[in-house]
């Protein structure tokens, strides 16, 4: 299938949803749409830090989670099916994560799902640890980080799997190595934006950019 071919989700009847699964998304390979987005001008490069906190539990290799989203209009998109694997680094299994409110409790969104997805074991050691005030709950480390907002919806290939990712959504550009896309919804839940009071404290280590002239030089943008 072409990197720039237009396809439909049709994994609507086996979720019992309707309206999603006629969305028509184009499937890109992201670094290729960063590089060319920069290069044009039609995205533009804005920094935000992570705020939000997760749950999280080790998950069992070859459990299933789906991942969910909204599009612009509220409803629901199946972002992915994922399975839990190994770490090929540390042996372990991965993480399901799971979004939440301040006191742990796993957020409903209005569409009835659960938001859960699989974090590496590695991933997740380095950029989450216990908050100590919410034994249960998990804070991020690291400082702010670089986003693109995309400018259509995508279908992308993400950590070994593909994902519809509506219009408007954030694609972090951080390390050009492993740029990975976040629906808007939880990228305004999770995120504040440079400058923007957070929805709660912001975390104060910072994390070496690894790409830090992005922003000065975004037009000179060459893939690797």
């Amino acid at each position: 299938m072409s990197s720039k071919e237009t396809i439909t989700s049709d994994s609507g009847e086996a979720t019992g949803n309707t309206g999603w699964e006629n969305m028509e998304y184009r499937k890109v390979d992201t670094k290729e749409y960063v590089e060319a987005g920069l290069a044009d001008g039609s995205l533009e490069v804005f920094e935000a830090a992570k705020h939000a906190r997760i749950g999280a539990i080790k998950g069992e290799a070859g459990q299933e989670v789906i991942s969910w989203s909204e599009d612009e209009n509220g409803n629901p998109i199946q972002e992915k099916v994922a399975t839990v694997t190994a770490d090929e680094e540390t042996g372990e299994t991965g993480w399901i994560a799971t979004k939440t409110d301040a006191e742990g409790n796993p957020i409903v969104d209005k569409n009835g799902h659960v938001n859960q997805w699989i974090i590496d074991d590695k991933t997740f050691r380095k950029k989450y640890e216990v908050d100590p005030d919410h034994p249960d709950i998990f804070k991020p480390v690291g400082g702010p980080q670089k986003f693109v907002e995309t400018k259509e919806a995508l279908t992308i290939s993400q950590w070994g799997d593909e994902m519809n990712m509506p219009k408007g959504s954030f694609i972090n550009i951080t390390n050009p190595d492993d740029m990975y896309a976040i629906n808007p919804r939880d990228f305004y839940d999770t995120y504040s934006r440079s400058g923007e009071a957070p929805a709660a404290e912001a975390p104060k280590a910072e994390e070496p950019t690894t790409w830090d002239n992005i922003a000065e030089k975004a037009g000179d943008f060459k893939a690797e």
